[in-house]
């Protein structure tokens, strides 16, 4: 929930690395399985980013709207 978040520029910078940290976490899990299974050799693996999170600009923490610039482009 956006109002049990703490604002601030530092902890809104925390929430932020903590995310990349889970998605790499779970990107690099996959690829092990991958290679569990002797599937990666043969396998082109695409990680995509998606459009972007709102870290206080517009006063609001989401990635979902309003289609502001900073999740657009």
């Amino acid at each position: 929930m956006v109002a049990q978040i703490d604002h601030q520029a530092e902890k809104l910078q925390s929430y932020y690395d903590e995310a990349i940290a889970a998605s790499v976490s779970r990107f690099n899990n996959r690829l092990d399985t991958l290679e569990d299974r002797g599937l990666l050799k043969n396998t082109l693996v695409v990680f995509l980013g998606d459009h972007g999170e709102l870290l206080g600009e517009h006063g609001l923490v989401s990635h979902s709207s309003p289609p502001v610039p900073e999740l657009v482009y």
